[in-house]
């Protein structure tokens, strides 16, 4: 058996190879270009021509050195970084580090614990795409709060009336009101028909509110002066632009997430969970994905998802703690849906309130809500059913559950 240990980078990959006693065969760099990645298939064949005597090692699963090495075939196992970092300190007490010494322990870390380690099995195109378009859908999200922000302070420098006109600094009659009226001055000046026709145009809902809100206007605000107005009603202008681009690329992000979701045959299953509207469930599907043997059990979601709690005892010592080792966009859509599901569920908003009484912190009343949640859904995803909650309370009524597994 050969073990090839990767550590990857954006220029090159270092390529380390030992054999089944842990002896180095081979230690070499390759371009991240074509040519590279032909060298390391040709030299995985020549080493095993079957494929069955070669396995690879990499601190990453979202790579596409990864994804040609399992279209090729090959067994690829993804390496927490953390642990190469615990098992480098058995080769360097000293600490040193390179590309060559991480390959290289990567690769005796795999032949080592080679039984106690899982492959990476990938999920269909169609839920890595998903899983793609959610996450982007997400930086783009935590792009307009950058934006909305920054708007909001530059507003408060020049214009603080705007923010007490409507409700969201963001929405498509805010930014319309910002670009048909960019100056303090120019909002005094308008009348009521002109605003109401202004509201009516922009189709917004609330037209019973015209009156109140261009009495607003009309109201005194801090003097400033007026090089001030000139200058920040400039960047006011940019931000609205950017603004207005970002929200419509939005829309088709949700757009195309909604198809892809509709699409995928575990989407019935998500759907039937309580408070599955907006992008929560989508997302929830993109990270676990459609490979059952990712997670042969819910213990392992629930660790990958970081609801489930980590115990440490030694001696006298016994502590429970926060589990940070997780895939945090899984964890974060489990949150979503603990939240979601306490304005749907009576059982859900029963057991947050326990524990809030208990003296729980609002996101560890929801983490520990979210393991429940994550119990229910590896069982509905692992035999392809729907949640019916009728049939949940009468299993956790059947086997006790209410006090024992949800105390």
């Amino acid at each position: 058996m050969v073990y090839v240990g990767i550590d990857w980078g954006s220029d090159q990959h270092q390529i380390a190879v030992v054999d089944e006693h842990g002896e180095e065969l081979k230690n070499f760099a390759i371009p991240h270009q074509a040519e590279g990645i032909e060298t390391l298939l040709n030299l995985a064949l020549e080493l095993a021509p079957d494929k069955s005597g070669i396995c690879f090692a990499i601190e990453t699963s979202q790579h596409v050195l990864v994804d040609v090495l399992l279209e090729a075939g090959y067994p690829v196992y993804p390496i927490n970084p953390k642990q190469s970092e615990r098992a480098r300190e058995n080769y360097s007490v000293a600490g040193a580090k390179s590309d060559k010494s991480d390959a290289l322990v990567l690769a005796r870390f795999l032949k080592n614990d080679h039984g106690c380690l899982r492959p990476f099995k990938p999920s269909s195109e169609s839920a890595r795409e998903l899983r793609l378009l959610t996450r982007d859908r997400q930086t783009l999200v935590a792009f307009r709060t950058q934006l909305v922000n920054q708007l909001i302070s530059c507003l408060k420098a020049y214009y603080p009336r705007a923010l007490e006109l409507f409700s969201e600094p963001d929405s498509k009659i805010f930014l319309a009101f910002l670009r048909e009226f960019p100056m303090p001055e120019d909002a005094r000046k308008v009348t009521l028909a002109r605003f109401t026709i202004f509201l009516k145009r922009n189709s917004y809902p609330g037209m019973a509110k015209a009156g109140m809100i261009h009495e607003k206007l009309h109201q005194p605000q801090l003097p400033v002066e007026p090089f001030v107005i000139k200058a920040k009603s400039k960047l006011m202008a940019s931000l609205v632009v950017q603004l207005s681009s970002l929200n419509d690329q939005l829309k088709q992000y949700d757009q195309s997430i909604t198809e892809l979701f509709e699409q995928h045959p575990d989407s019935d299953i998500f759907r039937s969970l309580p408070g599955s509207g907006g992008s929560t469930i989508p997302r929830l599907l993109a990270e676990m994905g459609d490979c059952r043997e990712n997670f042969p059990d819910a213990t392992a979601l629930q660790c990958q998802a970081g609801t489930a709690p980590v115990t440490k005892a030694s001696g006298h010592s016994h502590y429970v703690q926060f589990r940070y080792a997780c895939n945090k966009h899984l964890r974060d859509a489990v949150h979503n849906l603990s939240f979601a599901s306490l304005k749907q569920c009576l059982w859900a908003r029963e057991y947050y309130k326990r524990k809030m009484r208990q003296g729980k912190r609002h996101a560890a009343a929801l983490r520990m809500l979210g393991n429940i949640w994550l119990k229910i859904i590896h069982s509905m995803w692992s035999n392809h059913t729907l949640y019916d909650e009728k049939l949940f309370l009468a299993s956790r009524a059947k086997h006790s559950l209410l006090t024992h597994s949800l105390t």
